[in-house]
């Protein structure tokens, strides 16, 4: 129950682990599938979107969710048109999809930029979400010895021993555990703002044109 705002967007935000190991994630118009955490391959989040006018009922029979207009939820409908407009004119950057869901009903779902509900999109650091959820799914099935904290504790350099020598160089990264990465909390320093993603110079091309993306990454100062 309550209200759930979604946005995809093309901002790649902080840092993260998973995000960044993965070949050529970093490019918006670029969707590759080989990621790496855990040593568990993750599929990249497909965003399976919907596509309305703000204030208007979606068809229920081109969604798995259960529709519903604004004002049967309780919800402003003028407020959100003010909303999707805010985004089409500008005034909220870097926006594609837009979908409301309040008590489990879809109220609210609109594209912009040219985007449409089955677009492959870049899912940047979104991606941590789903392998926080693939990482409590395994633990729930017994693939990590331990309880969520046990696993969320876990060294970095315990599951990634092949870079151990890499990473006890720094004892701020001898310290990193399963959680930070999970979190984007781990600190990797990272520019990928001050130049174009055409640019060599950006750091998501450093990390795409390594031999070995992790090894980057663990090499970056924190």
């Amino acid at each position: 129950m309550g209200l759930r705002i979604s946005a995809s967007t093309d901002l790649a935000g902080q840092t993260d682990l998973q995000t960044k190991s993965t070949n050529n994630i970093c490019q918006p118009a670029s969707i590759k599938k080989r990621g790496i955490i855990m040593k568990v391959s993750l599929i990249l989040f497909m965003t399976a979107l919907f596509s309305i006018s703000c204030g208007i009922n979606p068809d229920s029979h081109k969604t798995f969710l259960q529709t519903a207009p604004p004002k049967e939820t309780g919800m402003n409908p003028e407020k959100l048109a003010e909303l999707v407009s805010d985004v089409k004119i500008g005034k909220i950057k870097n926006i594609h999809g837009l979908l409301v869901i309040k008590d489990d009903k879809l109220v609210v779902e609109d594209y912009f930029g040219g985007y449409k509900r089955d677009d492959l999109h870049y899912s940047a650091s979104v991606t941590k979400s789903f392998a926080s959820a693939l990482l409590g799914i395994a633990i729930d099935r017994g693939y990590f010895s331990g309880d969520i904290q046990t696993v969320l504790n876990r060294s970095v350099k315990d599951l990634f021993p092949e870079y151990a020598k890499v990473i006890d160089k720094d004892s701020l990264k001898s310290g990193l555990k399963l959680k930070h990465l999970l979190s984007m909390t781990a600190g990797f320093e990272w520019d990928e703002h001050t130049f174009p993603y055409t640019d060599r110079r950006n750091d998501c091309n450093k990390i795409n044109n390594s031999r070995e993306p992790m090894r980057f990454l663990f090499e970056r100062k924190l």
